[in-house]
């Protein structure tokens, strides 16, 4: 829904690696194709400011963001789950990193750093709204009026509050008439 949001509007600076193709399914079995399409998505979309990164593992989403200009991946955890949870997934990311790296020219840095458990909305526990979390950051993120200092206040402001329950209705009822479009 974002994506197509994205082309839309004319958002040309923010792409997506999309989850149908990586995931931890996949990445258990099939690690050579995994490689390839995310070095393909990497390679493609390196000059966007974001590549954003839904990512679903143990029945949890995390949001990865790629901020490729900076060599900097921050995770928004909404459960703030442990990164050895979701490590294959970072250790794969990082092999294609290094891959890029020697292969294009730029001012990466030859590491992608990681920024874990990124300060974003907590989720309460014992709930499975992980994927409305990771909604709600992406849209945050793609909402083009907030100057970057806007959302830096916003994700500090909004560190351990939940989503109230009218923004998760707004989500359903918004991916609702997605689906019926």
């Amino acid at each position: 829904m974002e994506i197509q949001t994205c082309q839309k509007k004319g958002y040309y600076h923010i792409s997506f690696v999309d989850p149908q193709v990586v995931n931890c399914k996949n990445l258990q079995g099939n690690l050579e194709e995994i490689f390839k399409n995310l070095y393909k998505y990497l390679t493609i979309q390196h000059y966007k400011s974001l590549i954003l990164f839904p990512y679903n593992f143990a029945d949890h989403w995390i949001l990865v963001v790629i901020f490729s200009d900076l060599s900097l991946a921050v995770v928004m955890d909404s459960l703030r789950r442990d990164p050895d949870q979701y490590k294959d997934m970072s250790d794969m990311l990082n092999k294609v990193w290094k891959k890029f790296v020697r292969k294009h020219s730029g001012n990466f840095s030859a590491e992608l750093k990681w920024k874990k458990n990124f300060l974003c909305q907590r989720q309460a526990q014992g709930t499975n709204l992980c994927a409305y979390y990771v909604i709600e950051n992406i849209h945050g993120l793609v909402c083009p009026q907030k100057t970057e200092s806007d959302w830096e206040k916003e994700v500090y402001q909004m560190h351990d509050t939940l989503i109230p329950e009218e923004r998760i209705q707004a989500i359903q009822e918004a991916l609702s008439g997605f689906i019926v479009r």
